[in-house]
């Protein structure tokens, strides 16, 4: 495994880190990646240095397939600063503790609103369906397991990554099959359902201070780099163990960077980041923030998930889960986001709204190179791959429309469109870029 990494790293060293974009399913550089360091950027860090990229701790050996992940003893990560005693007693203190134990987090994806409010009159089903959810657990013995809960979330509901400080995995939602991941792959798996590694910028730490969330304490990090700025609140929590610093790092990788070493921990106890902002350099402070990550609930669990793929999971080297395009709501459901000239509806006038036309449709077609959601009145209704389209049945009167990546780099003004018109991306749009990724 070892080798493998080492291997990996040279040849991305060799390569030109501002043009390519490697990745398994495609052997050689991916052009058509959108997902690129500004110009003018500092040169791109090997991907494979993520995993130095705080003091935390690796396992090893790194565990087989279907093999319980135990923990021998702990070694600093390759190109990392030397481990604390006190960092290195939390470690093995967390791993003697519970083999198998941790911590567990509810947490959701939260998008800024660009223009077009959220409709007030939207059914619970549709609301549920629109609310971007996933949990997480965290292993103390090093290992983080990520659920993806929400129908909305680019890679399937019920489909999970799988993270140790060695490998990192998508699993598919029956756990049938799994794929692996190469350090630097985040962005483009969550923005562009791609599986190719991207240049990873290294991250300057701007500033910190203190803030609380969900009752806790936390420290407040700020991160600045080519990419924009994230913000990070980290919470000690003992029960988490070595598993805390993976998530930490996970989500400085949607950023695109690298964290500096003490971003993602500062040596004392386990710190977990509980919410996590991304901004933009080049937008107006009204409209920076591209996207942020919230936990909503944070526990204790004696028992998490005790190997990183189940033992029974067929390895595949190509493909991701869940659909390359999603109509995302129910006829039902678009009909409860009511259109600006359907009429005022009082008390008891609900049913003397215009009846829905079963043959109109909203055309939605994706002419650019990423996977692209479609927001209506605020609300993702649906999301279109690369050179594909959907129909959207079910809306009446008219919408305010506007497309959207997941991690927010490119997002559009919301227009007015008729619920039986067609929209198309990005030649009828005025498209607003954030810096990349």
């Amino acid at each position: 495994m070892r080798l493998r990494w080492a291997t990996f790293a040279l040849a991305l060293a060799a390569c030109d880190p501002g043009s390519a974009a490697q990745g398994p399913d495609r052997g050689a550089a991916a052009p058509s990646s959108t997902v690129v360091p500004l110009p003018g950027s500092p040169p791109a860090e090997v991907p494979a240095d993520l995993a130095s990229a705080s003091t935390a701790v690796r396992a090893q050996p790194a565990p087989r397939v279907g093999a319980s992940a135990t923990v021998g003893s702990l070694t600093p990560l390759s190109g990392a600063s030397a481990i604390s005693p006190v960092n290195r007693g939390v470690a093995d203190g967390a791993r003697d503790e519970s083999e198998h134990g941790g911590a567990a987090l509810d947490a959701r994806w939260e998008w800024p609103p660009r223009g077009s409010a959220r409709s007030e009159e939207a059914s619970d089903g549709a609301r549920r369906k629109g609310a971007l959810e996933h949990t997480v657990e965290l292993a103390a013995a090093g290992r983080m397991r990520m659920v993806f809960a929400s129908t909305a979330l680019p890679l399937g509901q019920g489909s999970e990554l799988r993270v140790d400080f060695e490998r990192q995995l998508i699993l598919w939602p029956n756990g049938k099959r799994y794929r692996e991941l190469l350090p630097g792959t985040l962005a483009a798996l969550f923005s562009e359902r791609r599986a190719d590694v991207l240049p990873l910028a290294r991250a300057t730490l701007r500033k910190s201070g203190a803030g609380r969330v969900l009752g806790r304490a936390t420290r407040v990090v700020e991160l600045e780099s080519p990419y924009g700025s994230l913000q990070l609140e980290l919470a000690a929590i003992r029960e988490a163990g070595a598993g805390a610093p993976l998530l930490c790092r996970a989500l400085a990788e949607l950023g695109g960077v690298i964290p500096p070493a003490n971003a993602c921990g500062d040596g004392a106890e386990p710190e977990v980041a509980l919410a996590a902002i991304y901004r933009s350099h080049d937008h107006p402070s009204e409209v920076a923030t591209r996207f942020v990550v919230r936990a909503v609930r944070v526990v204790a669990r004696e028992q998490v998930q005790p190997s990183l793929a189940p033992p029974e999971a067929e390895r595949v080297e190509r493909g991701l889960p869940g659909p390359s395009s999603a109509v995302l709501l129910s006829r039902e459901e678009l009909a409860s986001l009511r259109g600006a000239d359907v009429g005022p509806r009082g008390p008891g006038t609900a049913s003397s709204a215009p009846a829905v036309d079963s043959a109109a449709a909203l055309v939605a077609k994706n002419d650019g190179d990423r996977l692209m959601y479609l927001l209506v009145d605020g609300m993702p209704a649906g999301y279109v791959g690369p050179g594909a389209s959907l129909r959207l049945q079910g809306l009446r009167g008219r919408h305010e429309l506007a497309w959207r990546s997941f991690l927010g780099e490119v997002h559009t003004v919301a227009r007015e469109v008729d619920a039986a018109g067609a929209v198309r991306y990005p030649e009828d749009a005025a498209v607003s870029r954030g810096s990349e990724p």
